[in-house]
C-alpha cells in the first residue's frame, strides 16, 4: 500500500516537473518574439550613409543619376522641397540633411542629373577627394582622365574630366589650382559640364 502510495507521488511530481519545465520554455520563446518585434519595428528603413558611401559618375550610395525627385526622397529618407516656377522646376540645387557638409543635388525637371561636392569628406570609388593632388588624381585614372583651364582659375587651375568606363554620358569633372583639387562633381551630360551649375 505504501509503495503504491509513493509511486503515485513520484509520477505527481514527475508531472508537475514537466509542465514547469514546458511552461518555462514556452514563456523563453514568447519572450524572445517579443524583443524581436520591438527591435524590428524601432529599426528606420536603410537610407544613405556617408561613412559607407562613395561618389561615382552614376551617383553617391543609394541616390541615382537619372532618378526622380520621388526616388531621390525615398533614398535620403526626408521630403524634397518644391520648386516654386518653372525656371526653378527647369533646374535647381537642394541640399539635405541626410548629406554630407557641402554637398548638392542639382535637379532638372525633377530628375537628379548631378551632384557637387564642395567641402572635403565625399571621396571617389578610387578614393579622389579634395585636397588630394592634381597629380595624384591624374595618375590614378590614367588615360581616363583629360585636362584642360579652368574657366575662371586657368591657366593655372584646371579641370580634370574622367568618364565614365562603360559609357561617355555619365562623368566626373575635378576642379584644381593647380595643384589640389578644391571641388568635384559628378552627373550626365550636360548638366555636369555646366560650369555655373543652374546659373
Amino acid at each position: 500500500m505504501k509503495l503504491n502510495v509513493w509511486r503515485n507521488a513520484a509520477r505527481f511530481v514527475g508531472f508537475a516537473c514537466g509542465m514547469l519545465v514546458a511552461a518555462s520554455v514556452a514563456c523563453a520563446k514568447s519572450d524572445t518574439r517579443t524583443r524581436d518585434s520591438q527591435q524590428s519595428a524601432s529599426t528606420p528603413p536603410s537610407t544613405v550613409t556617408p561613412e559607407a558611401s562613395t561618389v561615382t559618375p552614376q551617383g553617391y550610395g543609394a541616390i541615382h543619376i537619372g532618378a526622380s525627385a520621388v526616388q531621390l526622397a525615398d533614398a535620403v529618407g526626408s521630403k524634397i522641397p518644391p520648386s516654386h516656377s518653372p525656371d526653378e522646376r527647369a533646374c535647381r540645387y537642394v541640399m539635405l540633411a541626410a548629406l554630407p557638409s557641402g554637398m548638392r543635388v542639382m535637379l532638372v525637371n525633377d530628375s537628379v542629373a548631378r551632384i557637387d561636392i564642395t567641402a572635403a569628406g565625399p571621396r571617389t570609388a578610387d578614393g579622389i577627394g579634395i585636397g588630394d593632388t592634381e597629380a595624384r588624381l591624374v595618375s590614378t585614372y590614367g588615360a581616363r582622365a583629360s585636362v584642360r583651364p579652368n574657366k575662371y582659375m586657368g591657366p593655372v587651375g584646371h579641370d580634370v574630366v574622367v568618364n565614365a568606363p562603360t559609357d561617355s554620358t555619365h562623368r566626373l569633372i575635378f576642379e584644381t589650382d593647380g595643384r589640389k583639387v578644391v571641388r568635384f562633381r559628378a552627373g550626365r551630360q550636360p548638366a555636369v559640364d555646366l560650369v555655373e551649375g543652374c546659373g
